[in-house]
């Protein structure tokens, strides 16, 4: 049931451009297209310090304004051990990033396509053990490199940074990192911590959403 009511509920925000919700995402867009274009950036992790921050929800809806204003986009789980963005979108995760990294399967014959326009998806795969130096070897360095090829914009849905390394290590790889947090559920000490092990990791802060909170549109999305 709460995949099915995800899913309409994504249908619904991509159809309804004219919604409170879609011109919020719209303008969190703006801001990353202006990063974006400034310093040549595509691909965009989004990370949070703990899980159930809504961090999946908030890449998926960035991915679908995106999509839905004419950019190609990719979306990546980077998440092996609970992947949510087969779900979400009704793909078989059979094989995907894990399988890809490792040989196994060609990025071509990974891809996805959803129902949405313009939007691709590349499931996590099933879990591998010893995955995480995959991660920081070349061939992760060679995926990032093809998909910016065939894609305007990457967005990567990765583990709470302080549940594993793999968040880490892919928001490292990735050009700029959004931090995404929930109004009285993420813990300023946590988040705190987490700003200081992306740091660690040398990873691109570029902005922090704060979800569950009532904010005026420009204050949705705060540069770091």
């Amino acid at each position: 049931m709460f995949d099915k009511y995800k899913n309409q509920h994504f249908l619904t925000f991509y159809n309804r451009t004219e919604s409170k919700l879609f011109k919020d995402y719209k303008h969190i867009k703006s801001n990353i297209e202006f990063a974006a274009y400034k310093n040549k950036y595509q691909t965009v992790s989004f990370i949070s310090p703990t899980s159930g921050e809504g961090k999946t929800t908030t890449c998926c809806h960035l991915a679908l304004t995106f999509a839905r204003e004419g950019k190609n986009v990719l979306l990546i789980d980077g998440n092996l051990n609970h992947p949510m963005l087969n779900k979400i979108f009704h793909v078989k995760n059979d094989y995907g990033l894990s399988n890809v990294l490792v040989g196994q399967k060609k990025l071509s014959e990974s891809i996805n396509t959803t129902q949405f326009e313009s939007l691709k998806l590349l499931t996590s795969g099933p879990t591998m053990a010893n995955f995480n130096p995959i991660l920081q070897s070349s061939a992760m360095d060679h995926l990032i490199g093809e998909v910016k090829e065939k894609f305007d914009f990457i967005f990567i849905d990765n583990p709470p940074v302080l549940d594993s390394d793999t968040g880490k290590i892919i928001a490292s790889k990735s050009d700029g990192t959004v931090l995404v947090v929930r109004d009285h559920k993420t813990d300023i000490n946590e988040m705190l911590e987490a700003k200081r092990v992306l740091d660690a990791y040398a990873v691109n802060l570029i902005g922090v959403i704060f979800n569950g909170k009532k904010l005026s549109i420009k204050d949705r999305l705060i540069r770091a």
